[in-house]
């Protein structure tokens, strides 16, 4: 089952503006969440941060969709091609 990974266009105001929220430990988890999903979706699946990635899987004729910032994405690729081989 081979991924299709898709980025995640986030304008740039928006990303700078998510990055200086994340940045604010004055600002409540829950505020935090609540814009990240309205701007992208959701947070990145391994660690809560902001997703850059859209990866989907097709499992028994539906669609998973997960998401993943750069660095925990590229881990997940890591890891899948030592799996593999």
């Amino acid at each position: 089952m081979k991924p299709i990974i898709e980025p995640i266009n986030i304008p740039q105001d928006q990303l700078n503006e998510l990055k200086a929220l994340f940045a604010n430990p004055k600002q409540p988890d829950l505020h935090k969440s609540v814009v990240l999903r309205k701007v992208s979706g959701g947070a990145c699946l391994s660690c809560g941060s902001i997703p850059s990635h859209i990866v989907k899987y097709k499992v028994y004729g539906m669609t998973k969709i997960e998401k993943y910032c750069q660095s925990c994405l590229e881990r997940l690729v890591t890891n899948k091609t030592k799996v593999n081989r």
